[in-house]
């Protein structure tokens, strides 16, 4: 009995490691054809998010904060007959496939401090006074109208990564369509460094990594604001 017994457990395990072998790229539409529970998990979890296409924008009163809708350089596009909106490049403009039309931008023009405070968080700040570097990506939210607003910023580490907490890219692109499968710059300079800053992937392969960049690179920005 007990030899039969092992058989038993080994076949089920050797079912149960099947099971998990990784599944072939297989995407519908643009969207990663993700299980329908890590589906509806995420659209619960960007369910306080609010779009609001004529503005641009993308509100969520439970963390107090509003996002642009489309990434820096894309420009949005309303359907005037279904309400429906993408994110695209210029018309008329040649874009990079699978970029839509998005900037990569630079954290900062040197390798040193001279874009973000040296206290903790070292926070991006554009330029330090006395100092030469200069930051594109500070300046395209900092220049921002989107919306009739003027105060956009460079989404910090921790607000970047709570748009990848819901673990669905899918349901990220429903609130957010056509974001880059590529890092995004957060605000936040690597603690510690003088170097590198914080970047988060949004890639279906590595959703909501983070990984630590030269400042000199260049990716993709996300601008957000505080709501009053």
């Amino acid at each position: 009995m007990k030899k039969y017994k092992n058989i038993l457990m080994l076949s089920i395990a050797l079912s149960l490691f099947a099971n998990c072998e990784e599944k072939l790229d297989d995407t519908t539409l643009g969207y990663i054809n993700e299980e329908q529970k890590v589906l509806l998990a995420g659209m619960a979890f960007f369910n306080s998010y609010v779009a609001n296409p004529a503005s641009g924008t993308v509100t969520d009163p439970v963390t107090g904060l509003m996002w642009k809708i489309c990434t820096q350089g894309q420009v949005l596009r309303i359907n005037a007959g279904t309400g429906l909106y993408d994110c695209e490049g210029v018309a008329g403009t040649s874009t990079v496939i699978g970029r839509y039309g998005a900037n990569l931008l630079q954290y900062c023009s040197l390798n040193l401090n001279d874009c973000n405070t040296i206290s903790f968080p070292s926070v991006l700040v554009g330029q330090n006074t006395g100092l030469s570097g200069t930051s594109e990506a500070f300046d395209s939210c900092d220049q921002d109208t989107t919306g009739g607003h003027t105060d956009w910023r460079v989404a910090s580490f921790p607000e970047l990564r709570g748009l990848t907490l819901a673990g669905s890219l899918n349901s990220l692109l429903i609130k957010f369509p056509n974001t880059v499968e590529d890092y995004y710059w957060s605000s936040w300079a690597k603690e510690g460094k003088v170097d590198t800053a914080r970047a988060i992937s949004f890639t279906r392969a590595h959703f909501g990594e983070e990984t630590s960049v030269s400042k000199t690179s260049r990716y993709f920005v996300r601008c957000v604001r505080n709501l009053p």
